[in-house]
C-alpha cells in the first residue's frame, strides 16, 4: 500500500475518531490544551522491561492528558530467538497506535502490514508540532536513512548509538592513539596492551560487531547479491574480516566477551587501555574521572592496505551501520488515533518534555535535543562525538529482512563459534552463508529479495 493511501486512511480515521491537527495553526507548546487529547487512550505497544513503561507512564503524564494504554512486549533475544518470540510481537503491534520495537525487525514489521508512513517529514522540525522546540535538531542524516523503508519514513529513532573507538587516559595522548586508522593498527594496539583491549563479543553482540567491522572494512555489495540474495559472507573478503576479528578477539582477558557498555566502562575506570563500545550505564562511565578519546572505528580494504590507510586517516571513507537493537517508533497499521499518535512519536523521539525518559532509559540516547539533556552523566563526551559521526549519510541496514531474529541467531552463534572457540573463520562463514540460504527459502525467496531491496530504498 502506498503512501498515498495510507495518507488518505489516515484522513479517515481521523475524521471517525474525531482527532484534528489543522497544520495552519500553531499550538503553544507550553500549553496541554494544544496538544490532541481524547479520552480514549492510545494503545502503545513498548519491547522493553517494566521499569522503562513506566518511566514513559510518569514522564507522558506531567506533560499530558493523554490517557495511554501501555503493552509491554518482551525483547526478542538476538543470541537465541525463534519465529514465536517475533510472533508475539507482531500479534501485540496488531492492536496498537504505537509500536516502539529494534530496528532491525522494521522489514518483518511492514512485511506482516503492521506499520503505516510516518504522517509527517521528519527530515526538519515542524514548528507545527506541539513537543517540538526551537532547540531540537533534524533528524541526523544517518538516523534518517536508517529508519526509512521503501524509501518512505517508517519510524522515528529513539537516539542511536555507534560504537566508538575508546582510549583510555594512558594512550590518548600518546603515538598510539593517532595511529589507529586501520583494523590491522587496531591488531597492533591489541597486541601491545596485554589483554586489555576488547571488542563486543558477548552473546547477542558478536554479529553485530562483526557487520559493524564489515561496513568500515569493505565497499562491496553489501551482504547479499542484489539478484539473486545470495549470501556473500563466505566469499574472501568477508571470511578475512572475520579472521582479523577473531585474532583480535582472542588477544583479550575477556574469555567470554563483554558487551559495549562493559567495554566503556572497562576503559572509563581504567581496567582496559583501549576498546570499541559505548555507554549504556547512567551511573557509570566519565564520572569515574578517566579522560576518553573517541574515535570512528578503525577501517581498511582487503588487498589494499597502504591505499587505504591514506584515505582513512583524511577521514573521506566509511560507511556506517546504525545499532540493529536501537528502539525506533512508528504508527501501527491498526492506529485509531493518528493524530494524537503523531504527536506522541514527535514527543518520544526527544521532544519538549521527554527529558526525564532519556535521563532515566539506558537503551535510549538523545541526540537531537540542543538544550544538553543527553549530555549528563555517563557518555557526556561520546554524545557529542555521536551527534557528529550521525551527519554521515552512507548507511547500510542491518539484517532487514523477514525472520530477521533468526538470521541473527545464526550470525551470532557462528561468530562466537570462531572467535571465542576452535572453529575457523572459513567454517563460520559458510554456516552462516549456508543457513541464511535455508531460510531464505523457509521464508519465501521472492518475499526475502524484495525485502532486502526496500531495505535499501532501491525498490518500492
Amino acid at each position: 500500500m502506498n503512501r498515498r493511501t495510507w495518507l488518505a486512511g489516515a484522513s479517515s480515521l481521523l475524521a471517525v475518531a474525531g482527532c484534528t491537527h489543522d497544520p495552519t495553526e500553531t499550538p503553544s507548546v507550553d500549553s496541554k490544551s494544544a496538544s490532541v487529547v481524547s479520552g480514549v487512550p492510545l494503545r502503545i505497544v513498548w519491547v522493553g522491561s517494566d521499569s522503562e513503561v513506566e518511566t514513559m507512564r510518569r514522564t507522558w503524564r506531567s506533560i499530558s492528558e493523554q490517557p495511554l494504554d501501555i503493552r509491554l512486549a518482551k525483547p526478542i533475544d538476538f543470541s537465541k530467538a525463534g519465529s514465536s518470540d517475533a510472533g508475539a510481537l507482531f500479534e501485540q503491534a496488531g492492536k496498537a497506535d504505537v509500536v516502539v520495537y529494534p530496528l532491525t525487525m522494521m522489514a518483518e514489521m511492514v512485511h506482516q502490514e503492521r506499520l503505516m508512513p510516518l504522517l509527517s517529514d521528519r527530515i526538519t522540525a515542524d514548528e507545527s508540532d506541539v513537543f517540538v522546540t526551537s532547540g531540537r535538531r533534524s533528524m541526523p542524516a544517518a538516523l534518517k536513512v536508517a529508519t526509512s523503508f521503501a524509501g518512505e519514513s517508517r519510524a522515528v529513532p529513539l537516539g542511536g548509538h555507534l560504537p566508538a573507538l575508546l582510549i583510555g587516559e594512558t594512550l590518548a595522548s600518546g603515538e598510539a592513539a593517532e595511529s589507529v586508522t586501520t583494523w590491522a593498527d587496531y591488531y597492533e594496539l591489541a597486541k601491545r596492551s596485554d589483554g586489555k583491549c576488547a571488542e563486543p563479543s558477548a552473546a547477542g553482540w558478536a554479529g553485530a560487531t562483526f557487520l559493524w567491522r564489515l561496513a568500515s572494512s569493505l565497499d562491496t555489495t553489501w551482504l547479499f547479491d542484489r539478484e539473486t540474495l545470495k549470501p556473500l559472507i563466505d566469499q574472501p573478503d568477508y571470511v578475512a574480516v572475520l579472521e582479523q576479528m577473531s585474532q583480535s578477539v582472542k588477544l583479550s582477558s575477556a574469555t567470554d566477551g563483554r558487551t559495549p557498555g562493559q567495554i566503556y566502562q572497562g576503559v572509563a575506570k581504567g581496567e582496559l587501555v583501549a576498546g570499541i563500545g559505548f555507554p549504556t550505564n547512567r551511573s557509570e562511565g566519565d564520572e569515574t574521572g578517566t579522560q576518553l578519546s573517541f574515535t570512528a572505528l578503525p577501517s581498511s580494504r582487503i588487498g589494499n592496505e597502504d591505499e587505504f590507510s591514506t584515505l582513512a586517516a583524511t577521514g573521506d571513507l566509511g560507511r556506517l551501520m546504525m545499532n540493529p537493537f536501537m528502539l525506533v517508533g512508528s504508527l501501527a497499521s491498526s492506529c485509531r488515533q493518528t493524530a494524537a499518535a503523531d504527536q506522541f512519536l514527535d514527543w518520544l523521539a526527544g521532544g519538549e518534555g521527554s527529558e526525564p525518559l532519556y535521563r532515566n532509559i539506558d537503551s535510549i540516547i538523545d541526540v537531537q535535543s540542543t538544550s544538553g539533556s543527553g549530555d549528563s552523566g555517563a557518555g557526556n563526551g561520546y554524545v557529542k562525538w555521536l551527534r557528529s559521526q550521525l551527519s554521515n549519510p552512507n548507511v547500510v541496514p542491518p539484517l532487514q529482512l523477514i525472520g530477521a531474529s533468526e538470521y541473527y541467531m545464526v550470525l551470532d552463534e557462528a561468530v562466537r563459534e570462531c572467535v571465542h572457540g576452535p572453529v575457523s573463520p572459513q567454517a563460520a562463514c559458510d554456516k552462516i552463508a549456508k543457513a541464511w540460504s535455508s531460510l531464505h527459502q523457509r521464508f519465501n525467496l521472492a518475499s526475502q529479495q524484495r525485502a532486502w531491496l526496500r531495505a535499501q530504498g532501491i525498490a518500492s
